[in-house]
């Protein structure tokens, strides 16, 4: 498992040595180039001082004793010589070191012993002076300049680490706090967790995970008011249909059995649609599942709706048609728009038996509306605020029982879902009903 401590270390420490070991190099290589130009400029000093030496003591025509060495030689020596101009050898100070004649002034780089030097060669008055030195010697110096500052720097990255564990831990530590705080929780408690002083740079995963548990409490309540709901309105088909089976048991004659039989298979039918009612609520709840976006034409979603219902509308008696005023496509979920579209033909053939149903298309300011006006009992005013709740009946499901009171709460949720507005008002000429479904202008709308 990721740890967000471990891998800002990794990162953090490994930048830091890595600036280290770049840090080392260059230092080693600055200080390297630094030495080659001051013992450069030594060499040629006391080159020059070595000719002037034999320039001025015109006298010394032969070679002077050289020296007997028996001691260690020193790395960091510097040893010199002197030549006539012929390449006879004046003097050397260290003659284990066989440093090569040469008369042209300057700098140069011979092997020696396979050892390499820098020599710095100076002619005065027909003697030709050499300064030399090992160039290891220079590249040692530079790199125990080097070797001290990474010393430095490796005591400043654990530094760094020490403090980096303690202050990740301590930083990390209100997220510990509400880790704990969740974990300690119960199923139920889906209180918002507490931000005390927790740093800014965690606030957004504190708020999301707050809101995230705010929509589960609405959600877990919104549950639990519907599971009581569908216990309550369940009891009520399924006693029914206790009665009517006893009555069947008991029917003394083929007519009376041949009613209670069409009586029970009626109760079944409520049922079955109160069952499939409840399973369109619990699909439609904007948590449960992802819409499906796609462009749906509404004028096509109208027709269909209205050839799948032409059997019960003929069954009521009802003059179910479709008026595409202006041709109008949405972006949405064309399943759920159709389960919209049934509960609102369905409730409009249930309370207006006899009656005219017409399913409208339009555009009303660019906007795309759906309409279905019924010539029905229409609802009361005063109940038009409460009919898009669940299980509610007013007026005209008790005038007109058999509806379950979940179909304009289905319709609500659905239209929610879509972003689009559910209106109710009195039908045409104030009779009936008018269900309108207002989608958002962003929506396209489209030839049909």
């Amino acid at each position: 498992m990721r740890s967000l401590e471990r891998d800002l270390l990794k990162w953090i420490v490994g930048t830091l040595a890595l600036g280290t070991v770049l840090l080392t190099v260059v230092a080693y290589l600055v200080t390297l180039t630094e030495m080659h130009e001051v013992f450069d400029d030594e060499l040629k000093t006391i080159a020059e001082g070595v000719a002037r030496m034999h320039q001025a003591n015109q006298s010394w025509q032969s070679s002077a004793d050289l020296p007997v060495r028996t001691d260690i030689p020193d790395d960091s020596e510097i040893v010199t010589q002197s030549w006539t101009i012929g390449g006879r050898r004046l003097f050397i100070s260290d003659p284990r070191v066989a440093l090569p004649f040469s008369p042209i002034e300057g700098h140069s780089e011979p092997m020696v012993r396979g050892e390499r030097w820098i020599v710095h060669t100076v002619t005065r008055g027909g003697y030709v002076a050499q300064a030399a030195q090992r160039q290891s010697q220079r590249q040692q110096m530079a790199g125990e300049s080097a070797v001290q500052i990474s010393t430095l720097m490796v005591a400043l990255v654990a530094g760094v680490g020490a403090l980096l564990i303690f202050s990740l831990r301590r930083g990390l530590a209100p997220l510990d706090v509400a880790a704990l705080d969740i974990a300690t929780r119960s199923a139920g408690a889906l209180s918002p967790i507490r931000v005390g002083n927790t740093p800014k740079e965690l606030m957004p995963v504190i708020e999301s995970t707050n809101e995230l548990l705010r929509r589960l409490g609405e959600a877990f309540s919104a549950q639990r008011r519907f599971l009581a709901d569908a216990a309550h309105e369940l009891r009520t088909p399924i006693t029914a249909l206790r009665l009517q089976l006893q009555i069947l048991q008991r029917s003394p004659d083929e007519t009376s059995r041949q009613a209670a039989l069409e009586d029970l298979e009626a109760g079944i039918d409520r049922s079955q649609h109160l069952v499939e009612q409840l399973l369109q609520v619990a699909r439609s709840e904007p948590d449960v599942e992802m819409l499906h976006s796609e462009p749906v034409d509404l004028a096509a979603l109208a027709r269909n709706v209205a050839s799948a219902f032409t059997t019960q509308a003929d069954s009521r008696d009802v003059d179910l048609g479709v008026r595409v005023l202006e041709p109008a496509v949405v972006e949405g979920d064309l399943p759920q728009l159709t389960v919209l579209l049934n509960n609102l033909v369905d409730n409009a053939l249930r309370y207006a038996p006899g009656a005219a149903v017409d399913i409208e298309v339009a555009l009303e300011a660019e906007q795309p509306v759906l309409r279905v006006v019924d010539h029905g009992p229409g609802i009361p005013e005063a109940e038009r605020g409460r009919v898009f709740d669940r299980f509610f009946r007013g007026v005209a499901g008790g005038a007109y029982p058999g509806g379950s009171g979940l179909g304009l709460a289905i319709v609500r949720a659905i239209a929610d879902r879509h972003g689009a507005m559910v209106e109710i008002d009195a039908g045409d000429a104030g009779r009936g009903l008018s269900v309108r479904v207002v989608f958002p202008a962003t929506t396209s709308a489209a030839s049909a």
